[in-house]
């Protein structure tokens, strides 16, 4: 296998009420791969895996990315907020010093698709104020300078194309990738990026390595070259590095345990 490709093997989780999913980042094995803490897959069409939800929990100290490929979830906070996420929409939230949230089903019956990541912030900003961003998919620019490529650009930068989410940590990339067969992609990122690519259809080759369907693996390289082996379309992120301790207790991540104590007695004192 190639040295700078890693693939992240994901284990079976329940998390909320009791939703079926795949974990590859933020299990016993990968543990976080900074600045990711966490990064969920959940697919089904039987209404059992996923229909409980996410009713109310808090957060503390990083940001969550919820990114629905196909089906519908209804969300609301303890600040007032409420929403929907549909087919492509997005929502990126960014806890702050704490918020409580819930992210239901619209849907009774059908396939639900759709991915969640944390993403750690730096120490200057764990407890900012609380913030949404939320986004449908027609709102989002497609990069399609180049014939038989569609980049859906949700964070970043893709040739003129920016994206509409603004992120806390700088050079902070997410797009939504479709390639044709045989087509070639290529970009690059800053050295001290960490950078995801999980392939959602089809199957692609990334520096002579096959990754399929449903497969994530970490680049420790800057350059990216993408060839489709098939009709394929994958997402890419890539974020900075914080390079700061990490000390996480279920919904808070923080750099010390003093901070989580604190995180603790103030959730427990209704001061989220």
């Amino acid at each position: 296998m190639n040295t700078s490709i890693k693939l992240i093997n994901p284990i079976p989780a329940r998390d909320g009420a009791g939703v079926n999913l795949l974990r590859y980042i933020g299990t016993p094995y990968t543990g976080d791969i900074d600045p990711f803490l966490l990064f969920d897959c959940f697919y089904s069409d039987n209404p059992k895996d996923y229909i409980a939800g996410f009713p109310d929990h808090p957060h503390r100290g990083f940001e969550t990315v919820t990114y629905i490929v196909k089906g519908s979830l209804k969300h609301a906070d303890n600040k007032g907020h409420a929403g929907e996420i549909l087919d492509g929409g997005v929502q990126w939230m960014t806890a702050g010093k704490g918020i409580i949230h819930s992210e239901m089903p619209i849907q009774k019956n059908g396939l639900l698709y759709g991915f969640q990541v944390w993403i750690n912030l730096p120490s200057n900003e764990k407890l900012c104020k609380p913030r949404y961003q939320e986004f449908s998919h027609e709102e989002f620019s497609i990069d399609e300078t180049q014939q038989g490529i569609k980049v859906k650009v949700i964070a970043g930068k893709s040739n003129q194309y920016s994206g509409l989410v603004e992120t806390k940590l700088n050079d902070t990339s997410f797009f939504d990738i479709a390639l044709d067969q045989k087509e070639h992609y290529s970009t690059s990122f800053l050295n001290d990026n960490t950078t995801l690519l999980f392939v959602i259809q089809g199957q692609i080759e990334v520096e002579n390595f096959e990754v399929k369907e449903n497969q994530l693996v970490q680049l420790s390289t800057n350059t990216l070259d993408v060839l489709a082996q098939n009709d394929s379309r994958f997402l890419l992120f890539s974020a900075p590095s914080i390079k700061e301790p990490i000390v996480r207790s279920g919904p808070f991540v923080m750099n010390t345990q003093e901070e989580i104590y604190q995180a603790i007695m103030d959730y427990q004192a209704g001061n989220f």
